[in-house]
């Protein structure tokens, strides 16, 4: 075999390492910058103007998790946090709990919930209806904070994630208080318990 058909031949092959190797090296990288933002040795707020002028989002978890931390810092950032979100999230859509701190951003910026963050808060729900204890917790308490606001579609996504923390999470403290904040407010807690109550239990799955 002559040598430049055997390279010809493995090309696809070493085109495939190599970009590989240099995807590892970007992940690895991301890991890293992260890591920084996350223990304070870069600054979320300056790091978070620096990629919005940048404009071009390589790593969406690096850009999510920057409005994170400018998001816990305080409100006076908030329109960073939300640029910063949805930018990332136009490039890579698939991430539930962005999208639930956009929804949570579009409210506190307004001072009420919004359009917005109902368009938002949905996203979140068809990306992970029941895929993760923290996010459904979250989004129960937030659906009963702005109960008034809420569509019923919602209403009843978050009843139903609330359902799945009883029967499969066993969070009964956790519902338990909420009933009792929520009956204080006139809330129909336990009506819309029913309506999508099961009987489901862990050991019968």
């Amino acid at each position: 075999m002559k040598p430049l058909f055997r390279l010809l031949l493995f090309s696809p092959v070493l085109a495939c390492l190599v970009f590989g190797m240099v995807a590892g090296v970007d992940v690895f990288r991301n890991h890293l910058a992260i890591s920084a933002l996350q223990s304070g040795s870069v600054n979320a707020v300056e790091e978070g103007e620096r990629l919005r002028a940048k404009g071009k989002v390589a790593q969406a978890s690096k850009w999510i998790e920057t409005a994170n931390l400018i998001s816990a810092q305080s409100n006076a950032n908030d329109d960073l946090a939300i640029d910063l979100l949805e930018a990332a999230l136009a490039v890579d859509p698939a991430h539930p709990d962005a999208w639930a701190l956009l929804s949570f951003l579009n409210t506190r910026q307004a001072g009420r919930y919004t359009d917005a963050s109902e368009q938002a808060l949905q996203t979140s729900i068809k990306l992970c209806g029941y895929c993760d204890k923290a996010l459904l917790k979250w989004r129960f308490t937030y659906v009963l904070q702005h109960w008034d606001a809420v569509s019923e579609d919602t209403r009843m996504a978050a009843f139903s994630g609330a359902d799945f923390l009883r029967w499969w999470h066993l969070e009964y403290e956790y519902l338990g208080r909420l009933r009792r904040q929520s009956l204080a407010r006139n809330i129909p807690f336990d009506e819309y318990r029913e309506k999508v109550g099961t009987h489901v239990r862990p050991n019968e799955i």
